[in-house]
């Protein structure tokens, strides 16, 4: 297949030409001036972008809309216990499969081709990350799931969190999940620090998000969360680190050797400040960018990123070129070369109207592993039966809510 007559982004840069793509394993094959061949398309000057990764996303609250708060959130610990953790306790199989299917339509929507997914269903635990991964494959997305490991709802449920990952890691490539430091026991971090070594993996974990995480941390006689995660040997090259908003300087050179996902939009909304993000990039971490599934758009949280660190400090392009588009670490966790429309790339793309509009309402296809899966901003698979799956769904999430806070 030949996308031809198109502007690409190479490495931050717009060049004139076409794409080359091998139709039986969906990798990019050659970019540039290339001859015309049989199966073309002819993209009338339109720029294509890679497909965009959000390192850091929770597709079980694709069905917040349709949950009634108990009580309006006045903090970061309230957001979690008023929302958040009394949604995932009402999650069941048909739910979590809606959550993957709506999370997946919303982020292809917006341009987004790869999720790095944290998970949690509190009453569905053991085949949740397969049931998840269905509701992606159903839609296109590329995705890397884990369960989120807590000890808040007991040692059994502990278990089986990370006999899910465990199961799960073994058939597919993935992350050890753990919720944060705040919510787990010593004996639950040796526990995952043990089968992150035996399978070779990372963990995906909430760091300092809010500043209960380093109370805590410093009541069980650490100096700080990120002191503790690293006590456990957690920071390392295939970790993912959520948030890092509330971090000190010691914390920050600690986090040299790992990866901090930042999610700003999130972070702002829920009032728990703005990371450093320049002490990070002068110490040389690797900073991706993530949005909490506060939302769908990454271009928009670009922006947010851009505006927030402003506030701190102007850091020039260095958010555009060396984190909006930062795909080397998906590609070493995903075994699989994203991101970026180079040869031997898997063919994600993003067909934008324009390159001045620089914005999510520009986009008009979207490929996933040299497939179209969004054209003409229309899906090109009929859905009417999952939205109508999704819509069933959401009235169970508003009557089971309902029932608790009435």
């Amino acid at each position: 297949m030949l996308l031809k007559n198109c502007k690409y982004m190479d490495n931050g840069k717009i060049r004139k030409g076409s794409i080359r793509i091998g139709v039986e394993n969906g990798i990019i094959e050659d970019v540039g001036d290339l001859k015309p061949e049989a199966d073309e398309e002819d993209l009338k000057g339109r720029v294509v972008i890679p497909g965009m990764i959000c390192y850091h996303a929770h597709a079980y609250s694709a069905l917040a809309f349709a949950f009634n708060l108990r009580e309006k959130p006045r903090d970061f610990e309230s957001i979690l216990k008023n929302l958040w953790w009394p949604l995932d306790s009402m999650l069941d199989r048909e739910a979590v499969y809606c959550s993957g299917v709506l999370t997946a339509m919303e982020y292809l929507r917006h341009g987004v081709t790869t999720i790095f997914d944290h998970h949690a269903s509190k009453n569905f635990i053991r085949g949740s990350l397969n049931e998840l991964k269905k509701g992606f494959e159903r839609i296109g997305i590329r995705g890397s799931l884990c369960y989120e490991i807590t000890d808040r709802y007991g040692e059994r449920k502990a278990r089986e969190a990370i006999d899910e990952n465990e199961s799960f890691i073994k058939q597919n490539r993935g992350l050890i999940g753990l919720h944060a430091s705040f919510t787990l026991s010593d004996e639950t971090l040796a526990r995952c620090a043990e089968l992150a070594e035996e399978l070779d993996a990372g963990v995906h974990v909430h760091l300092a998000e809010g500043k209960i995480d380093n109370k805590d941390a410093v009541d069980r006689g650490y100096k700080s969360a990120a002191d503790r995660l690293n006590t456990f040997g957690m920071l390392n090259r295939k970790s993912i680190m959520a948030h890092c908003v509330n971090v000190s300087r010691r914390d920050i050179k600690l986090l040299k050797d790992t990866n901090v996902a930042t999610c700003p939009g999130s972070n702002a909304n829920n009032g728990v400040g703005i990371m450093d993000l320049k002490a990070m990039l002068n110490e040389g971490i690797n900073v991706v960018l993530g949005n909490d599934s506060f939302g769908y758009d990454m271009l928009e949280e670009a922006k947010r990123l851009s505006f927030l660190q402003n506030l701190r400090r102007p850091l020039e392009d260095r958010i555009f070129k060396t984190i909006s588009f930062n795909s080397d670490l998906a590609s070493n966790l995903l075994n699989r070369r994203v991101g970026k429309i180079e040869k031997g790339y898997s063919a994600d793309l993003v067909v934008l109207r324009n390159w001045f509009n620089m914005e999510s309402l520009s986009i008009e296809h979207v490929m996933v592993n040299g497939k179209w899966v969004i054209k003409n901003r229309e899906f090109v698979n009929d859905l009417a039966e999952d939205i109508k799956r999704i819509r069933r769904a959401a009235e169970r999430i508003d009557e089971k809510s309902s029932q608790v806070t009435s």
